[in-house]
């Protein structure tokens, strides 16, 4: 048993976060803030980063705890990023915890029935405060300075894949989901396997419940992650073993992979979205939101893919495609890119005057929100548009108008036009 115990000790190991500054006169690449916080909760000072997505749209955003902050800050705000700007997942805030230098104190529930492991691990034990320190005195910190979110994850990976596995078997309510990767289920004789167990068996609502494993971890790893994926059919809850992978290659497609996954009910299926059309898409982000809360009406994204699947599926369809462009421009009149998809949905009509407009429109206003817009940054759009506006005036025989210089009566003429 001790000799195992040895072997477990690298498995619940974290590899720092390596950072290199740039060279003298290189512009630095800032991924997120490093902030501090004193907890009386642990009695301690403790740091923490944070990444908030600079394109936030409309509504509160969630917040990704993330365990093991100092060795997954950076690959995990790619993913979310990455994510977010393919229409996967909503922007979201990422709140990364770095580790003291007891890391197993912080991150293993209380030993019950075994004394080697007392002897191995003297600090174990802390998780309960742990969880006190994020329920009572990091999040709120977080939501007072970000704004509340009525959606929280917790990730974590190894001993923190063993937290959030007790999180949700403790505090069930904190979080919404939870990502457990490689947990360490084997610990104190795997009494956690047992009360996930009871816990599937349960109520009828359950927190999101995302578990992996890698195929080549040892036994002492997977046979109680095997334990618990056999027996727990909650629609809830999904169990994956990446049969090539370690436990040190875990976390990244595990993090992506989960991330997807909790909030794929979020995407509407393009192929039954023009059946859906705009009353069926706003119903359907109705019942969306009753479960996510996090959208205040239907996203800009979802009635600007209506508005193409028109043109792409029926050209004779292009008015009602007009029709979704031009209700989705009135939602999001902060946005430059539904005036530039509105332009293309003129331009199916033959309206080359009116598109002229959008066009001009989408410079305007993507100029002067140039970080709006849920799909297109205004920045983006405002200089495509431009090469379009441009090209399109000269077809015209017109002269295009200086980006500094487009007329405010540019918008009543893009969404003043008639489709029939």
């Amino acid at each position: 048993m001790r000799s195992t115990l040895l072997l477990l000790l690298g498995l619940g190991a974290a590899v720092p976060l390596a950072a290199q500054g740039p060279s003298a006169g290189e512009p630095a690449i800032t991924l997120g803030a490093a902030r501090r916080i004193h907890s009386a909760v642990l009695g301690e000072a403790r740091p923490y980063f944070v990444y908030r997505p600079a394109r936030a749209g409309r509504g509160p955003l969630p917040i990704i705890i993330l365990l093991d902050g100092d060795a997954h800050f950076h690959h995990t705000t790619g993913i979310v990023r990455f994510l977010a700007d393919q229409g996967r997942m909503p922007p979201a805030i990422v709140v990364a915890v770095p580790n003291t230098t007891d890391r197993t104190r912080d991150l293993t529930p209380p030993v019950v029935d075994s004394a080697a492991l007392s002897a191995v691990f003297p600090s174990a034990g802390g998780a309960d405060r742990m969880l006190r320190f994020l329920a009572e005195e990091l999040i709120p910190e977080v939501e007072r300075e970000y704004g509340a979110s009525p959606f929280r994850v917790l990730i974590g990976h190894s001993f923190g894949g063993l937290f959030a596995a007790h999180a949700l078997v403790a505090r069930p309510d904190l979080f919404q989901g939870y990502i457990a990767i490689s947990p360490s289920l084997w610990w104190d004789g795997q009494r956690l396997v047992d009360s996930l167990q009871a816990r599937a068996r349960g109520g009828d609502h359950l927190p999101w419940f995302y578990a992996t494993m890698g195929g080549l971890e040892p036994p002492v790893q997977t046979v109680p992650f095997g334990r618990v994926a056999s027996t727990s059919h909650r629609a809830e809850w999904r169990f994956l073993t990446f049969a090539d992978d370690d436990h040190g290659s875990t976390p990244h497609k595990s993090t992506y992979d989960g991330l997807e996954l909790m909030f794929r009910p979020l995407r509407l299926p393009a192929d039954s979205i023009v059946a859906l059309g705009i009353a069926g898409i706003d119903r359907r982000y109705a019942e969306i939101s009753a479960r996510y809360r996090l959208f205040e009406g239907t996203p800009e994204a979802a009635l600007n893919v209506l508005g193409y699947r028109l043109l792409q599926e029926d050209p004779a369809r292009a008015a009602e495609a007009v029709a979704a462009f031009r209700e989705n421009a009135r939602r999001f009149p902060r946005s430059g890119n539904t005036y530039d998809s509105l332009a293309d949905g003129w331009l199916a009509l033959g309206r080359r005057e009116t598109a002229l407009a959008c066009f001009a429109n989408a410079v305007r206003v993507g100029l002067a929100n140039p970080d709006e817009g849920q799909t297109v940054s205004g920045s983006v759009i405002a200089r495509l548009s431009h090469g379009r506006m441009t090209a399109l005036a000269q077809e015209l025989g017109k002269e295009a108008w200086a980006p500094d210089a487009i007329p405010a009566s540019v918008e009543k003429a893009c969404l003043g036009g008639r489709a029939g």
